[in-house]
């Protein structure tokens, strides 16, 4: 029997992707699969064909087992038969190189090695929904290595070791994802070392020079162009991934590589058909053009913090170009391959050392990450509406502040969220107030404000600041201190909303008006408590507003004239927040402490220094009044953007209460004329009949409370008769009372005495009353006949 036509996966770094192979055993199709493996690699790591069953079965098939079995259109793979391993204990991951024919008693062997808490303990080894046998393999039981074994000691709670994968950190303080082997090179470096035949994990005995080993340790290696910014123009380089990295080469054959890329570092992106990107000329760039493009973008979860707590993910200040961290590491490598195969085979043999962006579902609500890319930080549903804005709206009055279309708007929100490729056509006559919406709401439903949780509180403390340089310089540090996509975002908004407050004489949209419409959308605390925001609203709108008025300075580092101090004497800090001086460096100098401890600034770093290591630079007595005068109009200016915030309240407030007023006549007017019209329609013969039922509505009222006085009568005539039989019988008066006590009663029952006479006084209007009530009844009952 002729075998059949299989689809097979091949090795990353293959010629070919998926090859048809016409085969009936396994064996067939490993010899037919293209690989650039040396033999004496091979027999220490064979290649083995698979077929995943599900996320956590995996069928590992035997050289000469026949594949008659495999569903039609299912595709196979081919795999080493050494397997990366994720073994966890004590909610920390391991990382293991495993054969699959190996008992899996052996991984409890390796643990035990590697851990000395676990010698002389009993383990198992377990894994969630799936019962193990410890005395046989992986390929006997039908195992997916991409699931995370499980190790426990019998103190162990199962229960709270299986949490999800992507809830447990590697060592390396990446989430785990059962389909990405990240920090894989960790596991390559454990096993290019010689074995016992002498072979590495490419078939390399390792001798040879630093460029050899890159040549023949290569996964790929091809011809690109690499760029770290779309403002950048393209250069020609060779890139070459290996198990340190992906290496980027001047030229071929040169023995040091430019740059290392650190996978582990970086996101996986790939380029789509519907996207341009900004070329350096400012042109775009067609999407046949950026067809074959690859993106890296670096997780900025890697860079480091302020703390130096890597684990918190909060970088540091970017360089003055914003292109790298402050630890050298790339933000962006675009990734340019010469034909569309080039691109497909790069990114599947990145796929197993990056993670992949996920650029799939919504976009409103989802993380900023996974709008942005393409060689641009700005997410495409931003960047759209802004110049449409920008192209066709920027007079509009009311623009962002006035609302739109609701169901337009979601219409449009829905397109966005299907990733389609919107282009708002000013020939559609679209309303401007639909665009403006959108912006906002893509701002508000940002699952974490583009100014960030964590600087929320310092945001706020900002504000108390008295000096407005100091101000600025606090600002302009928090800025710096963003994510680089918050940043960059941050940065194209608010240079936009500096061009729509440019024109507020015709738009009506000044600073006051802006701040107030971006500002909750822009920084909000993380709690959501409406109380905190409530009272934190003034220093937020402030926040906002102090952006665009002072966007030179804060975006664009303007100069803010403070004096400068040159270092005379080296100092060293002695403890945080204090500045580093090498003599003649030189210090924008912010304030000067009378305890002899200034505060300055020193290539972006604000921190403070001992006033008598400096020398203050000699400034003429112009520049000094100049510096003061601008200082004062700051603060005017603050002073008027505060009074002209507080007269739009005020404003807002006074519309609305006219329009409350406005409501409240118009019904009282309706009122009337109802009220007329019942009347009239009721005829002057009914007007005695009204005036009749307003009277026995009175008289029903005032019945009711002859009732409740009817019922205090008879507590008071039980009250009064107790106590008149009590005192007229004298043995019962001893047994009750005491003999200095009578008086006392006897001036009580005369009160009730007086009190029950009044009633009966009040009882006989009642009565009256009540016939007067029953006559009405009556003359109504003669109505009804």
């Amino acid at each position: 029997m002729s075998g059949g036509v299989l689809k097979v996966k091949c090795l990353p770094g293959s010629t070919v992707r998926i090859k048809s192979i016409k085969a009936n055993t396994s064996a067939e199709v490993l010899n037919e699969v293209p690989h650039s493996l040396d033999n004496q690699y091979l027999n220490w790591n064979p290649l083995v064909l698979t077929l995943s069953e599900n996320s956590a079965k995996r069928k590992w098939f035997s050289p000469l087992d026949k594949l008659s079995s495999v569903p039609p259109g299912r595709v196979l793979e081919v795999q080493y038969s050494h397997q990366p391993i994720k073994v966890q204990f004590n909610r920390k991951i391991h990382r293991l190189i495993f054969h699959i024919d190996e008992p899996l008693k052996s991984i409890i062997s390796q643990m035990q090695q590697k851990l000395p808490q676990l010698q002389d303990v009993s383990c198992k080894l377990v894994m969630r929904d799936l019962e193990l046998d410890i005395n046989k393999s992986i390929r006997e039981q039908n195992i997916s290595t991409d699931r995370i074994f499980f190790l426990l000691t019998p103190n162990d709670n199962p229960s709270s070791e299986f949490v999800t994968e992507g809830d447990i950190e590697d060592p390396k303080g990446a989430s785990l994802s059962p389909n990405i082997n990240e920090g894989l090179d960790e596991i390559l470096e454990s096993v290019t070392k010689p074995s016992k035949k002498g072979a590495s994990l490419f078939g390399k005995s390792g001798k040879s020079e630093e460029a050899d080993k890159s040549k023949e340790n290569a996964l790929k290696s091809s011809n690109v162009n690499v760029r770290n910014s779309s403002k950048e123009k393209h250069k020609q380089r060779v890139a070459t991934l290996t198990k340190d990295g992906l290496l980027s080469l001047k030229k071929a054959g040169e023995k040091k590589a430019e740059n290392v890329i650190k996978l582990g570092d970086y996101m996986l992106k790939e380029v789509s058909e519907s996207e341009e990107k900004d070329t350096s000329s400012g042109k775009k760039e067609s999407a046949k053009e950026t067809l074959w493009s690859i993106d890296l973008v670096l997780k900025e979860a890697n860079v480091p913090t302020t703390s130096g707590d890597k684990s918190k993910g909060k970088p540091l200040s970017a360089s003055s170009s914003g292109l790298s961290t402050a630890d050298g590491k790339f933000r962006l490598w675009e990734i340019k391959c010469e034909s569309d195969a080039d691109k497909k085979s790069w990114i599947s043999v990145l796929k197993p050392f990056v993670q992949q962006l996920d650029q799939s579902g919504p976009v409103f609500g989802a993380p900023l990450a996974s709008a942005a890319g393409g060689g641009t930080n700005i997410p495409y549903i931003v960047k759209t509406c802004v110049e449409y804005i920008r192209q066709n709206a920027l007079d509009v009055v009311g623009i962002f502040r006035l609302s739109g279309s609701q169901v337009q708007i979601d219409q449009l929100k829905e397109r966005f969220d299907a990733r389609e490729n919107v282009v708002l056509d000013p020939k559609q006559k679209l309303d401007p107030h639909n665009i403006s919406g959108l912006v906002k709401l893509y701002f508000r439903l940002l699952p974490e404000p583009v100014l960030t949780f964590p600087l929320y509180s310092k945001f706020i403390a900002s504000q108390s600041a008295k000096e407005w340089n100091i101000k600025i310089r606090l600002i302009r540090s928090l800025v710096e201190s963003l994510p680089s996509l918050n940043r960059s975002l941050l940065v194209y908004l608010i240079s936009f909303l500096v061009e729509v407050n440019e024109r507020n004489e015709i738009n009506k949209m000044g600073i006051p008006n802006l701040a107030t419409v971006f500002a909750p959308n822009l920084l909000r605390s993380e709690d959501g408590d409406m109380g905190t925001m409530v009272h934190h609203t003034p220093q937020i709108n402030a926040i906002v507003g102090t952006l665009i008025q002072d966007y030179e300075y804060i975006f664009n580092n303007k100069d803010l004239g403070e004096e400068i101090a040159v270092a005379q004497f080296e100092y060293n800090p002695e403890g945080d927040g204090q500045l580093k001086l090498v003599v003649g460096d030189q210090v924008k100098v912010i304030a000067q402490g009378e305890n002899g401890w200034w505060q300055g600034e020193l290539k972006g770093k604000i921190g403070t220094f001992p006033g008598s290591y400096v020398k203050m630079e000699k400034t003429s007595r112009k520049a000094k009044f100049l510096e003061e005068m601008n200082a004062e109009k700051k603060k005017l200016s603050e002073k008027t953007l505060f009074v002209e915030t507080m007269q739009e309240s005020k404003r807002k407030m006074e519309e609305e209460l006219n329009d409350l007023k406005s409501q409240r006549t118009e019904i009282e007017a309706k009122n009337s004329l109802t009220k007329s019209d019942i009347l009239s329609k009721m005829g002057e013969s009914n007007l005695s009949v009204l005036e009749k039922i307003a009277s026995l509505l009175e008289k029903a009222d005032s019945c009711q409370r002859e009732l409740e006085r009817q019922n205090f009568i008879n507590e008071l005539k039980h009250e009064f008769e107790s106590l008149k039989a009590t005192l007229h019988n004298p043995a019962d008066a001893r047994k009750t009372v005491k003999v200095k006590d009578a008086q006392k009663l006897e001036g009580a029952l005369d009160d009730t005495e007086l009190k029950l006479k009044e009633e009966t006084r009040l009882r006989g209007e009642s009565t009256t009353k009540m016939k007067y009530f029953q006559s009405d009844l009556r003359w109504l009952a003669s109505l009804k006949q």
